[in-house]
């Protein structure tokens, strides 16, 4: 929106100048100075703000990538679990699924099974993974993330302190 408005004004003050430079020729005034200068100042912040949409787009691109590299290395840790854990390829698609929050109801329909079936799947999940429920199924991958960057900030928090 900003960019627009300075776009807007700098083809006002330019528009400005032009007709009264074409329309009165060698009538040169002090006020052309400060609209002339006007428009030099708008083009800077136009500029400026193109940069920073530029530098913006590009942090955006930065920290999707990270978000996707993380992603990916956070599925390729939960998948080294499971085959740790040895579940069976429904016991795979099912913890798959409970991460995901889709109900046993909705497990059942999507993988065309009755739903009592998907129960008796996410108890033996929950047996493998030494957890007793849904929950700590999630909070197991959860407290992963959350213990490492918690570490990271705490050794970071120890050395600024001992400055």
């Amino acid at each position: 929106m900003r960019t627009a408005v300075l776009a807007v004004a700098i083809i006002a003050f330019s528009a400005d100048l032009y007709e009264e430079f074409t329309n009165f020729p060698g009538q040169f005034e002090i006020h052309h100075i400060f609209e002339f200068a006007a428009t030099l100042g708008l083009v800077w912040l136009l500029w400026l703000e193109i940069q920073a949409g530029v530098e913006l787009r590009q942090a955006l691109r930065r920290e999707r990538e990270q978000v996707e590299r993380l992603s990916g290395e956070l599925s390729k840790h939960v998948e080294q679990c499971f085959r740790s854990w040895q579940l069976t390829p429904a016991e795979f698609d099912v913890a798959w699924l409970l991460l995901k929050g889709f109900s046993f109801a909705e497990i059942g329909a999507l993988r065309d099974v009755k739903e009592k079936t998907v129960r008796h799947q996410a108890t033996s999940i929950y047996g493998k993974a030494k957890v007793s429920g849904r929950s700590e199924l999630s909070a197991t991958f959860l407290e992963d993330v959350l213990t490492t960057n918690f570490d990271e900030k705490a050794t970071q928090r120890e050395k600024s302190s001992e400055d």
